[in-house]
């Protein structure tokens, strides 16, 4: 469950304890750089006399693209795997829902191509003995409704990934050990492990420690993160519509915190074709702009 960075860069000054690189960001997980790995190959055709010559394949990768330069109103954007089951970050370890999710909602580091986790929601972490971690949050950041994001929602949001009925993945992986979760301060929060987990720091930037409003999700109930509740959270994107059976649309949070990284695209809209043929024709159509897992036999 990866996030994608876009390209938008921006300096934003180090607020820890940690020594957080002074020319990287927190970035949207929007989908910027999908179209930064172009594959190139040619095949070779027949020969004279009808028989197939040897067939080879060099593909030129590019991995490298300038930063995003020119805003863009919309872009259509394909699921292969078919239409998420929920937008619930607690249930986003597949890869249609992580997709969609790793645009809306964010964590409390911000994970960096480079491995190197960055201040998102949290512009600190302190360990002040083996199994104890005192967390400061961002101030200033609101979910998408406008609710000021609290301590009090970052330990909700942690303890609910916990709870055996929901059954999230994240539980057993990236909250091993957590032994407790407190609201220490109105923007501190204390993480206290049964056991040292010197992993726990990489975790903060995963899906497991995902920042959801608690009244919103409490007030949806069983709802939360279906087509029909919805779902709260602070990322640079918001949920637009989700038209069940056709298309997802989120568009660009103007009131996200990071307004040195503002999104370039306007609007995502995702669709959920799944064949690989219908695939390919709207590709080259131009009624999709881009998909994961285009087969190579297309």
């Amino acid at each position: 469950d990866t996030d994608i960075s876009a390209s938008a860069a921006a300096t934003v000054p180090p607020q820890s304890s940690h020594d957080w690189k002074k020319d990287m960001t927190p970035r949207p997980a929007a989908l910027a750089l999908l179209g930064s790995i172009a594959v190139a190959g040619l095949l070779a055709g027949c020969s004279a006399s009808g028989n197939t010559s040897d067939v080879s394949f060099t593909p030129n990768v590019t991995t490298d693209v300038p930063a995003a330069a020119n805003e863009v109103e919309d872009v259509r954007w394909n699921l292969p795997n078919g239409e998420p089951t929920s937008l619930d970050p607690a249930l986003s370890a597949v890869e249609s829902n992580s997709t969609v999710v790793g645009n809306l909602c964010e964590a409390l580091l911000t994970p960096t191509v480079t491995g190197e986790n960055l201040p998102g929601l949290a512009t600190s972490v302190e360990r002040t003995d083996d199994v104890t971690y005192v967390i400061q949050l961002r101030e200033g950041v609101a979910f998408w409704d406008g609710a000021p994001m609290t301590a009090e929602d970052v330990v909700f949001s942690i303890e609910r990934v916990l709870q055996p009925e929901l059954g999230s993945s994240w539980a057993g992986w990236s909250l091993q050990g957590v032994d407790s979760v407190e609201a220490t301060g109105d923007l501190e929060v204390t993480v206290v492990l049964s056991s040292p987990n010197a992993l726990l720091e990489q975790y903060l930037a995963t899906p497991a420690f995902t920042v959801v409003e608690k009244a919103f999700a409490e007030q949806a109930g069983t709802s939360f993160g279906t087509a029909e509740g919805g779902v709260m959270c602070t990322g640079p994107y918001k949920l637009g519509e989700w038209k069940s059976g056709s298309e997802i649309t989120i568009q660009r949070n103007d009131g996200w915190w990071n307004t040195e990284a503002s999104p370039k695209v306007g609007q995502y809209t995702f669709s959920f074709t799944t064949d690989p043929a219908a695939q390919a024709a709207a590709l080259r159509s131009g009624d999709l702009d881009g998909s994961w897992g285009v087969p190579v036999s297309q």
